[in-house]
């Protein structure tokens, strides 16, 4: 393969559009395999909505694709969404007992937490609170839950579910399945940083789509911009169409999925 040619057709709406159908054709897919939940395995069902909300997602990325010259950023904000969830529900899949609990026992404890909330900036303080709230002593399941996720030290809230990193969890992953690690890697390496850096609204995140702090590039030439554009839009879908097929790769080593 001319990887060189390869590099330059990636800059051309023909080969945009075709990743971006290859993601809905992989969002499909997915999408059948959801249908058919209560015919998974135990731990592929219990959090099946995972894979349900990677195909909104994925769908909304496609759609904005079609303007990447307006939207390119925002689909780097999805992506890493869906970077996120494709990885926690392979992740999922294999980890320990005590770990997939704890995914459990952080929306248990999370829902609960919501009924009485606040936030407060100097002296001003807004806050809701639910009434009546109930009695978590009560519910063994709803205490434990709350028990586990506030930090000994401080009684705050612990906010994360796991403290595993992203590239601990690809590493379980590789380790209980017969998947490569690649595909995780290239999503979190060319995608994920960037995507991070757009969420929290740093001038780089707001910008870089352009290809404007890549060496040699000639910002002030408007089709060079516009290639650059097209290049990550396509890599974007490429890669995370990608990822959607480690998913469903996963499932079928523990069902029989043939038939979709």
């Amino acid at each position: 393969m001319d990887t060189e040619a390869a590099g330059k057709a990636f800059g051309y709406d023909d080969i945009t559009k075709v990743m971006r159908g290859h993601l809905l054709i992989e969002c499909d897919i997915v999408y059948q395999v959801f249908k058919k939940a209560k015919t998974l395995d135990k731990r592929s069902s219990e959090v099946i909505v995972l894979l349900g909300s990677s195909c909104q997602t994925a769908s909304a990325i496609a759609k904005l694709s079609e303007r990447p010259d307006v939207f390119l950023g925002e689909c780097y904000i999805l992506a890493r969404a869906f970077i996120e969830k494709i990885i926690n529900y392979c992740y999922l899949l294999v980890c320990d007992d005590d770990e997939h609990g704890r995914f459990i026992k952080h929306t248990i404890q999370k829902s609960y937490r919501k009924l009485d909330r606040k936030v407060i900036v100097g002296e001003n303080e807004l806050s809701l609170k639910h009434s009546p709230i109930p009695d978590c002593n009560a519910n063994p399941i709803l205490k434990d839950s709350i028990s586990e996720f506030t930090s000994k030290k401080s009684g705050k809230e612990i906010t994360r579910w796991t403290i595993m990193r992203l590239e601990d969890r690809i590493d379980t992953i590789q380790k209980n399945s017969k998947l490569k690690p690649i595909v995780f890697m290239m999503n979190v390496f060319s995608i994920y940083e960037d995507a991070s850096e757009a969420v929290h609204g740093t001038l780089y995140g707001c910008s870089f789509q352009g290809g404007y702090y890549n060496p040699n590039f000639d910002h002030t030439n408007p089709v060079e911009v516009n290639k650059s554009i097209q290049k990550y839009t396509t890599m974007l879908l490429w890669n995370l169409a990608l990822l959607f097929h480690q998913a469903i790769l996963l499932i079928s080593e523990k069902n029989n999925i043939d038939d979709i």
